[in-house]
């Protein structure tokens, strides 16, 4: 009787790995990348809005269904502009960026930090990776390459975005300044940003906390408050209809 209930029990163990597998093969999304059935483009521009929507599932954030807004691309929105201002700070958007006094790179300028770890503490760069894939639950594509060169203007635009992302949204902290975030309010933007991403000073090259608030205030109010085009540029549109181009019928 024990031998038969053994064999069911491995029986059962058994198929349990193989439906395991089969799902793998098929279904997780970095095999569904190898066997063509997404492409590897279309998998790394969802990284980023992957990791938006898991963060706003598990603050319980949803459209209110008394207004016409559409409240969940509002708050995605505003995740953009505070992933824009935070680019825009670090590296005047340039993704191919490297800092002239550090080992930071990228548009985010993540540092690569020693060979070894420092403190017991992880390259800057490996501490993004594993919170980004920790938060999303699986492995990304360029995961395994990135922990071996830690360069990020080597990775593309869109791995950059989620690594930026997956880092600040699993940072210890970042949840004091989401809603506001969510909610498009800069000031909040700019604290976190300052608070969470930009921690180390000694990375500015000489610049003082105030040079380094400055420089963000414009960078993020260049995203949250665009210039308002000229009159020129408004009136030289041939695509805007005029008093002076509109045929009265």
């Amino acid at each position: 009787m024990i031998d038969l209930l053994d064999m069911h029990e491995q029986g059962r163990k058994k198929q349990s790995s193989v439906i395991e597998d089969l799902y793998n093969k098929f279904f997780h999304p970095i095999n569904k990348v190898l066997n063509g059935a997404i492409t590897n483009e279309e998998y790394k521009e969802s990284l980023s809005t992957r990791l938006v929507n898991k963060t706003l599932d598990r603050l319980k954030m949803e459209d209110n269904p008394e207004t016409e807004i559409n409240e969940m691309d509002m708050y995605r929105e505003n995740m953009d502009k505070f992933m824009k201002g935070t680019l825009l700070s670090e590296s005047s958007g340039k993704y191919g960026a490297e800092s002239e006094s550090s080992t930071a790179s990228g548009g985010y300028q993540f540092l690569r930090g020693p060979d070894e770890y420092v403190q017991g503490k992880h390259p800057a760069s490996i501490t993004a990776i594993n919170r980004t894939e920790s938060l999303l639950g699986e492995e990304v594509p360029f995961g395994e390459d990135f922990r071996g060169h830690r360069q990020a203007s080597l990775l593309q635009p869109s791995d950059q975005d989620a690594l930026f992302l997956g880092n600040f949204l699993a940072a210890p902290g970042s949840d004091d300044y989401l809603q506001g975030i969510f909610e498009g309010d800069m000031e909040t933007a700019i604290n976190a940003y300052l608070d969470i991403h930009h921690t180390n000073p000694a990375n500015d090259a000489g610049a003082s906390k105030q040079q380094v608030l400055d420089n963000a205030r414009r960078a993020f109010s260049s995203v949250y408050f665009p210039p308002l085009k000229s009159v020129d540029s408004i009136t030289n549109n041939k695509n805007i209809k005029t008093l002076n181009n509109i045929r009265v019928r």
